[in-house]
């Protein structure tokens, strides 16, 4: 027999709707085999009639549940099936397929959006600019019960995390971080009207992240207080990526427990940050180590802050929730290498429809 190849007999034609999630729309191939290499591509997709001027061509669907229909064809509708050899055609079809899961599960850059919120009750606590970096779990600033570590800056009030407890600056503290780990994602997100975070208040920033840095760390001051802090000493306590880079860790809060004290400078509201007539930058070393004591506070309660307010220090108990965290990938960015390959399989699968599409009728 010429030209193209027809079954002679009704038959059964099964449509299998696979359902398959990658960075490109919802695909389902409908292949008719004959178990001899070859396949009636009587197309595909979608649940109206096939219509002459679609053969061949690979429609786009919204995503479905698997499902088989199973449906005899008379020799009559048979006479509008082209029959090709599907040997390379199906092959290209796998490889893009297989390519683009690849290409989905590798990509290691997103875009996270990250949110901040003060959990404490009206006038209580206010959280300075939140400091935050992703990164291998390799950078760590300070151990519980220990003096913060200098890092090199030398006076102890320049240490990376004290540069955070006194003053809620990063300048110190992100560039210790880059030492450490080169390749880490760093950021900052500052409260939604000033700098600091009021009580009640929320705030959100996207920013790109890759996710072989798996591990969250951050820094924020506690106020009014001359070096209270919220952040993590364990660098690998919020593992916010799986190896695959999977999002598992949704969102984290803390409460009053987990408020630190740098122990680097004494509890004296005249040298305090977030009140009304204190002088940050004054000091007098207290030479103590990093531990968890919220206690402290109660030296602040009764001062003013700059929004008018007066800091309450009852607001606060060992479990009163301060800060939540919450992470929402916003947008997976595929690598520019992964995008050219599935641009090139995508042109070679169309050029072999196409001349699919030119066999018939012949």
């Amino acid at each position: 027999m010429g030209g193209r190849a027809r079954p002679t007999a009704s038959v059964p034609r099964q449509v299998a709707a696979n359902r398959h999630h990658a960075s490109v729309n919802w695909l389902t191939l409908g292949l008719w085999y004959y178990g001899n290499g070859e396949v009636a591509h009587r197309s595909i997709f979608g649940r109206r009639p096939y219509s002459e001027s679609e053969r061949g061509i690979v429609h786009e669907v919204p995503p479905m549940i698997q499902r088989e229909v199973t449906e005899t064809i008379s020799p009559v509708q048979l006479t509008a099936i082209e029959v090709v050899s599907m040997k390379y055609l199906h092959s290209l079809l796998a490889t893009l397929l297989v390519t683009v899961s690849l290409c989905t599960c590798a990509a290691r850059e997103i875009q996270i959006r990250i949110t901040v919120e003060n959990l404490a009750p009206e006038n209580s606590v206010a959280l300075a600019p939140f400091r935050f970096g992703f990164g291998n779990g390799t950078f760590n600033a300070f151990n519980n019960n220990e003096v913060a570590f200098d890092l090199g800056f030398g006076d102890i009030s320049q240490a990376p995390i004290v540069t955070i407890a006194e003053g809620g600056s990063g300048s110190n503290w992100f560039p210790a971080f880059s030492m450490a780990e080169p390749n880490a994602n760093l950021g900052s997100i500052t409260g939604p009207v000033i700098g600091p975070f009021l009580p009640g208040q929320v705030n959100s920033g996207v920013f790109t992240v890759d996710t072989d840095n798996q591990f969250f760390t951050f820094g924020t001051m506690v106020v009014p207080s001359t070096d209270a802090f919220l952040g993590n000493a364990n660098p690998m306590a919020f593992r916010v990526f799986d190896d695959d880079g999977n999002l598992i860790l949704p969102s984290f809060t803390e409460d009053a427990s987990r408020i630190w004290d740098a122990g680097s400078e004494t509890q004296n509201p005249a040298n305090g940050a977030f009140i009304v007539g204190g002088v940050n930058d004054n000091r007098v070393n207290e030479n103590m180590p990093v531990t968890f004591n919220f206690t402290n506070l109660s030296a602040f309660d009764g001062v003013e802050t700059p929004p008018g307010y007066f800091f309450d220090f009852d607001t606060l108990t060992a479990t009163t929730p301060v800060i939540g965290v919450s992470f929402q990938v916003v947008r997976v960015v595929p690598e520019p290498s992964s995008i050219a390959l599935i641009g090139t399989l995508l042109a070679g699968a169309g050029l072999m429809i196409r001349g699919c599409r030119g066999n018939i009728g012949k």
